[in-house]
């Protein structure tokens, strides 16, 4: 179904970048409160978790816009970061665009410059997004920098938001300075019935349509719910193949991907989104192994994956 045909002037399910229109729901509200309590917490870390597409990078971005201009904030994704890239992406955005080889001479800037802030009641936020796909060595420095202070109070405010539970991680011996700092611990809940129509029909209506129910009626609605365990992000993708299914408005039930969400089965999922919270592990992986030893292992991320040798 082309766009116009949905009444719609631009996509609103939108899968990267900035949202069209910034939907709240009572968990994302939640979300908003805890962050703003770490970030004005003397000591403020937190850690913030949910599955990939439940929505944290985009309640983050809302959230570090309400941050004072006056206070110097970085949100680093720190998948595969190591010591070296992971520093000077922070200071890169605290406006340091000095590159250094030395990771000693990277985190001694870091150190005066939230002194500094500290030192004027303006200590600066680091937020690190994928904390669960550190390098040891990123996960080291992490631990120095949680141990930035200034008379009696920390230095600089964290939050390590993450794909799955890192509480593991913290509570290990060699993350203690981590993990005797930590103020807050959230889990992101979905989305539930109605707020996941609200959220379909306000997107339809930031894209240009006008009426709403005559795309995705009520019913249908209900079934994404049911499918995307009232993950916004989940919800995004598969509108979008079903968008591109249907021939016209409104969109079936018999347009919308039913896709197995770790953890749980399709036809408990509305009566279950407590066990997707707690079972959600990321996305499916493939593993290929020759003769017992594994060789490399393939995060199943996208809607569909077709595996061959040619390019289609």
């Amino acid at each position: 179904m082309e766009l116009a045909a949905a009444g719609l002037h631009e996509q609103p399910f939108r899968t990267h970048g900035k949202s069209l229109v910034y939907v709240a729901y009572a968990a994302q509200e939640s979300a908003t409160r805890f962050l703003k309590d770490t970030v004005e917490h003397a000591h403020g870390l937190g850690l913030f978790q949910g599955p990939r597409l439940s929505g944290k990078s985009t309640i983050i971005r809302e959230f570090v816009e309400t941050i004072d201009r006056d206070t110097a904030f970085a949100v680093v994704d720190g998948a595969g970061l190591n010591t070296t890239t992971f520093l000077n992406s922070v200071l890169g955005q605290f406006g340091y665009e000095l590159q250094f080889n030395s990771a000693n001479e990277l985190i001694n800037m870091l150190r005066v410059f939230a002194m500094q802030q500290a030192g004027s009641d303006r200590p600066p936020v680091l937020i690190v997004e994928n904390t669960h796909a550190m390098n040891p060595s990123a996960l080291r420095m992490l631990c120095e920098l949680a141990e930035f202070r200034l008379r009696h109070r920390s230095a600089l405010k964290m939050v390590l938001a993450s794909d799955r539970s890192i509480e593991s991680i913290v509570s290990a011996p060699a993350m203690e300075s981590i993990g005797s700092r930590l103020t807050g611990n959230f889990f992101l809940d979905p989305m539930s019935a109605d707020e996941t129509r609200d959220y379909l029909h306000a997107k339809l209506r930031a894209g240009g349509c006008i009426a709403p129910e005559s795309v995705i009626p009520g019913d249908v609605c209900e079934q994404l719910h049911v499918y995307s365990g009232g993950w916004p992000g989940v919800v995004d993708r598969l509108v979008l193949l079903a968008l591109a299914k249907a021939p016209a408005s409104p969109i079936r039930a018999e347009h919308i991907e039913r896709p197995l969400l770790p953890g749980t089965r399709p036809t408990i999922l509305r009566d279950s989104l407590v066990a997707t919270r707690t079972a959600y592990a990321g996305p499916p992986r493939l593993f290929l192994t020759l003769h017992g030893k594994t060789l490399k292992v393939i995060d199943m991320e996208r809607p569909r994956l077709l595996i061959g040798r040619t390019d289609h």
